[in-house]
């Protein structure tokens, strides 16, 4: 795990994964990215400076309309890159501050508007999604997708155009919510401690 502004470009601390733990129910390309997270445990102390994030409980309050700051080294553009070189700003850690649009039936997910060309994108997955509350920080979610459709007006000779011209992290973004799967979370760091 690198710990850095600009892990690309050489600047960072490394630390050795020692262990990792992904969720049990988790299945890579399913329709609903339900249960998108795991737990990696790192060999040795954090870097100086670093500190873990509290993690909410039942009583935290989360709702739509909350604001948090996402975090990532993605890519700053969901367009198809022109040259396969073009990396669209990876590498580089970056923050915004978001809205939390909507929150799923079961609470397991979160949900961004990024309409506005604000958010995460490739490369950002497996990102905090982090809430100051009563003066702490908090991890409220873990960045999961993007997700984006195809208008039904658009015809299937259209298809291809719009999706070659399409800024695929410009619709919504979804979040795995720590409040939801903080149980798990808990009792699997117990288990990757001993």
């Amino acid at each position: 795990m690198a710990f850095g502004l600009k892990p690309l470009a050489g600047q960072y601390i490394l630390r050795q994964a020692a262990r990792a733990v992904p969720h049990p129910d988790y299945k890579k390309q399913s329709a609903n990215d339900r249960d998108d997270v795991a737990l990696i445990l790192i060999k040795g102390d954090a870097p100086r400076g670093f500190e873990p994030a509290l993690l909410p409980d039942d009583n935290f309050p989360f709702k739509a309309g909350l604001g948090f700051t996402a975090t990532g080294y993605g890519r700053t553009s969901g367009k198809t890159p022109v040259q396969k070189s073009d990396t669209q700003g990876s590498g580089t850690l970056r923050h915004v501050d978001l809205l939390i649009d909507s929150i799923s039936k079961d609470d397991a997910q979160f949900y961004v508007n990024q309409k506005w060309n604000k958010g995460i994108c490739n490369g950002d997955s497996g990102g905090p999604a982090m809430m100051r509350y009563q003066g702490k920080d908090y991890l409220v979610g873990v960045a999961s997708a993007t997700s984006w459709s195809v208008p039904s007006e658009i015809t299937e000779s259209e298809r291809e155009e719009y999706i070659r011209k399409k800024d695929f992290c410009s619709e919504k973004s979804i979040y795995m919510s720590v409040k939801k799967y903080r149980p798990w979370i808990e009792k699997e760091s117990k288990k990757l401690l001993y």
